[in-house]
């Protein structure tokens, strides 16, 4: 899987490994080492909220126009 900063400001479509889908556009990046963790997470924009999701709960990422 390509970093997580590589798909800022690019419409998403991510599946979780629970089959969870998000589908936005991803406006955020948090590493994981500032906040004491071992994994970064991505925010997806979902309209009325911002989506984080944990890099190792990813299954797939998936560009979409």
């Amino acid at each position: 899987m390509e970093k997580l900063t590589s798909y800022m400001h690019k419409r998403l479509r991510i599946v979780t490994k629970d089959d969870e889908v998000f589908e936005g556009e991803a406006i955020s990046y948090e590493v994981g080492e500032m906040e004491d963790r071992d994994y970064d997470s991505i925010g997806l924009d979902q309209s009325s909220h911002v989506a984080m999701i944990d890099e190792p709960d990813i299954k797939s990422i998936e560009v979409i126009e």
